[in-house]
Parts: structure tokens; C-alpha cells; sequence
């Protein structure tokens, strides 16, 4: 994951790209207690807050975390 976001950085089109490893472990350093993979528009606690369109899908990780 380094590689590819240090080739996304330089142009300037994101700021950082996410494996599942990557997220899971800066969420729980963060502090959230729950951290599981979800799908598009199958969260387990909140399924009316989705940030991404359906056609993205199958480029997309989505995540779910609870912070205590």
C-alpha cells in the first residue's frame, strides 16, 4: 500500500488508500473498540449513512467501528 499511495499522492488525486490491515489497526489505535468489513449499503448499526456511490462498489473497502 505504500507504493501505490506514494505514485496517488503525487498527483495530487487522494490522500491515502486503505487496505483492510492498514484501517483495522489505525482504527483500533484510535480507539474504537469495534472495527469489522462491511459491504456497500449493508452496515450492521447505521445503513442510512452511506459516502459512496453503488458504481464504486467493487473498487471501494467499507468499514464499520464503534468507538466506547
Amino acid at each position: 500500500m505504500e507504493i501505490v499511495n506514494l505514485y496517488f499522492r503525487q498527483r495530487y488525486e487522494h490522500q491515502f488508500l486503505y487496505d483492510w490491515p492498514t484501517i483495522e489497526k489505525m482504527l483500533l489505535r484510535a480507539g474504537f473498540a469495534v472495527v469489522g468489513r462491511s459491504a456497500f449499503g449493508q452496515g450492521r448499526h447505521c445503513t442510512s449513512v452511506v459516502q459512496d456511490d453503488e458504481k464504486y462498489e467493487w473498487e471501494s473497502l467499507y468499514v464499520e467501528a464503534i468507538k466506547s
